[in-house]
């Protein structure tokens, strides 16, 4: 790899500037040496160095994905434990994958510093999980990533947390090209897979493509659940958690002029089933819309001919009530049940319903309107009716595999396949 960089030229102080100590402040007229050498050295080395450090910055060398809770995903555990009531048993797990990173801090670590993306000591680094802030909004972090890390136990550097994330930089060592995604397969069973670097490429669940189709999307087309990969449908995937509709246009261009994820690559058909990113960080449905529009123009100059389908969003106002993004205002009389949309909440009801309007009017050869299908509510603009329908809902946000089932036989009668 060119242009990249190496650890053994990384210096101390490159990344995180420690404050350091000004000196005793004993009179040497007045004390013997030994006892300023001592003040001064206790001083200047002492854990008060990183008193006035409130975050580090490392680079991401490595990462898992699990599906379990864990004491630093707490609202995982509170979510599941109130699901189960007083049923509860002592293992408790989560309703999608996540994943745990290794962070290499070159004024912290102790350790030997990386040799390469397989070197054994890279399993000795502690885990590193997501702020659920980072995991919304950048998804899964790349390798090379530079991440902001706070822990909650400064002093002896316990429970450390990605809190921030700054972009990613090219690593220069021998096996670069371990450094990729995984394939993944049906109910999370998954397999290594050498894949570019940044091509976020999924096979389908099981041997073949017999459609010949792509599903581009974020969460909804990436998790082990999504449609693209369950139920005997068995499309390729490129998608991106957290991701929004501009980013993954970006991404998709990327993968392209790589040359390598599309390089031996033609399909028939492109599905679309993506936008809860995009609408909660614009507000409005036509934006997101016309990215999308944008992303599937630059789908059909790859692929000249491919038929287009596109899946309308069920509501997901749980979720945004959930973050906060909707909240509850008596005074204000001018919303339904007085409840005041915030700039993401107009996104979650008004601005779904105007990118689904959009979708079913657009220049898509297929449409699959799951939106009504899906929701409690879907003509109501309460918020707290325009949410998943409880037999379909995963976590207030992401179809579950129920839901899945009814979106793949409605695909396939759509389809005619």
């Amino acid at each position: 790899m060119s242009g990249g960089f190496r650890f053994s030229e990384l210096d101390f102080g490159t990344l995180n500037r420690f404050k350091e100590g000004v000196g005793g402040d004993a009179d040497p007229r007045r004390d013997n040496s030994l006892g300023l050498l001592n003040r001064a050295l206790e001083k200047t080395y002492g854990p008060q160095s990183l008193n006035s450090v409130e975050t580090f910055q490392g680079i991401v060398v490595g990462k898992r994905e699990v599906n379990r809770a864990a004491f630093q995903k707490k609202g995982s555990v509170l979510l599941q434990l109130s699901r189960a009531g007083s049923g509860a048993s002592d293992t408790v797990s989560v309703d999608a994958p996540y994943f745990v990173y290794k962070v290499y801090i070159p004024e912290l670590e102790a350790r030997p510093r990386p040799l390469s993306g397989k070197d054994p000591v890279i399993q000795t680094y502690a885990d590193v999980y997501v702020s659920v802030d980072v995991e919304l909004k950048y998804g899964e972090l790349p390798m090379g990533g530079l991440a902001y890390v706070k822990y909650a136990d400064k002093e002896n550097l316990l429970d450390p947390m990605i809190v921030g994330y700054d972009g990613n930089v090219a690593i220069e060592w021998s096996d670069a090209a371990s450094l990729t995604r995984k394939t993944y397969k049906s109910n999370s069973k998954k397999k290594t897979k050498k894949l570019p670097k940044g091509c976020e490429m999924f096979v389908p669940s099981k041997k073949g493509n017999p459609h010949n189709a792509l599903a581009i999307g974020a969460s909804y087309t990436r998790w082990w659940s999504s449609y693209a990969s369950d139920h005997n449908l068995k499309m390729d995937r490129f998608a991106s958690s957290g991701k929004t509709i501009a980013y993954i246009k970006k991404q998709f261009v990327t993968a392209v002029e790589d040359g390598e994820c599309f390089s031996d690559k033609n399909y028939d058909y492109v599905f679309f089933f993506v936008g809860p990113n995009s609408l909660a960080a614009n507000g409005n449905g036509k934006t997101p819309y016309n990215q999308l529009m944008g992303l599937v123009n630059t789908v059909k100059s790859k692929f000249p001919g491919i038929k287009t389908a596109a899946l309308t969003i069920q509501g997901w106002s749980g979720w945004g009530l959930k973050r906060g993004w909707i909240t509850s205002d008596p005074s204000n009389t001018e919303k339904p049940s007085g409840w005041k949309l915030t700039r993401s909440g107009r996104g979650i009801v008004l601005g779904t319903k105007e990118y689904n309007r959009l979708i079913k009017g657009g220049s898509f050869d297929y449409v699959v309107d799951w939106a009504p299908v899906g929701t409690v509510n879907y003509t109501s603009d309460d918020p707290e009716k325009f949410i998943l329908k409880p037999e379909y809902d995963a976590d207030l946000l992401h179809p579950n595999d129920a839901a899945h089932k009814i979106i793949a036989k409605m695909v396939k009668e759509e389809m005619g396949w």
